[in-house]
């Protein structure tokens, strides 16, 4: 059993089930989401994304750096050969993750994710994929 992520018009921040088999947008979902060090089997699994407490040009590199590093087991475990993370600023309060990943079977895929921060109480919310 693996998690699945299913999202749907009604629920753009996807609801968690139980599923025979996890698809790569689920697995990036969950790496991007769940904070490192706090998952009790891996932790190592995660992101880092919530230390990125505001929205400027400069965080752009680290919330490009920290996507990537948490999608990095990808690479060890042989799901994919390249990955590759752009960050854009969407609004004063949020930014836009571009992921690319190349399969080991060579097919490129492409996912938009919307990272909202909450500057007040420095909490985030990653919406996605669009």
């Amino acid at each position: 059993m693996d998690f699945q992520t299913q999202y749907s018009e009604y629920n753009p921040y996807g609801s968690m089930t139980w599923y025979d088999n996890s698809n790569l947008s689920t697995d990036i979902f969950n790496s991007l989401t769940i904070q490192q060090g706090s998952f009790f089997q891996n932790l190592s699994f995660g992101s880092q994304l919530y230390k990125v407490g505001i929205v400027n040009q400069a965080s752009t590199i680290l919330v490009q750096q920290y996507a990537e590093q948490a999608l990095a087991w990808l690479l060890t475990a042989g799901y994919a050969s390249a990955i590759n993370a752009t960050a854009a600023i969407n609004d004063y309060q949020s930014y836009i993750v571009n992921i690319v990943i190349t399969q080991t079977s060579g097919v490129e895929t492409n996912y938009n994710y919307n990272f909202n921060i909450n500057l007040q109480n420095g909490t985030y919310n990653l919406v996605g994929p669009q």
